[in-house]
């Protein structure tokens, strides 16, 4: 929680407007497992604080934060769907299945290091990373 309050003071102190609706659509990214789509973060915000946030509200508070860089998408076109993570984490790395639109968040130590190893090999600085693996669930394959 103690991140989370610092990230929002960070934004107020840029003298960006940060409304409560804007805190709770960052709250669920911030401390979500997985990526989620505006559905999912409407529903968890009604169920958690009792506040029903209109679509385009959320979406707007969306672009907010991806236009801060602080908020990640990857749209799934298997689903039509958007998705928004929380940006800034060095290594990020999802399985994404084409069919169902599943994401999963993996971490590969081995993976990791050979991309560092890359980095450095063609000295490059890595500042973050971001893997996309496209396929098919295991569920989807039966």
């Amino acid at each position: 929680m103690e991140n989370f309050e610092l990230l929002i003071k960070n934004i107020k102190k840029h003298s960006f407007s940060i409304t409560i609706k804007r805190q709770y659509i960052l709250k669920e990214i911030f401390f979500s497992l997985k990526p989620l789509n505006a559905k999912e973060i409407k529903k968890q915000i009604k169920e958690k604080y009792k506040l029903d946030i209109s679509l385009p509200t959320l979406y707007k508070g969306l672009q907010f934060f991806e236009d801060l860089n602080i908020v990640g998408s990857i749209f799934i076109s298997s689903k039509k769907t958007t998705y928004y993570y929380l940006k800034g984490i060095k290594s990020q790395n999802f399985l994404i299945c084409l069919k169902c639109g599943t994401i999963t968040i993996f971490n590969d130590i081995h993976m990791n290091n050979q991309i560092k190893e890359i980095s450095l090999k063609n000295n490059f600085f890595l500042l973050s990373q971001r893997v996309m693996l496209y396929g098919i669930c295991e569920e989807c394959d039966k």
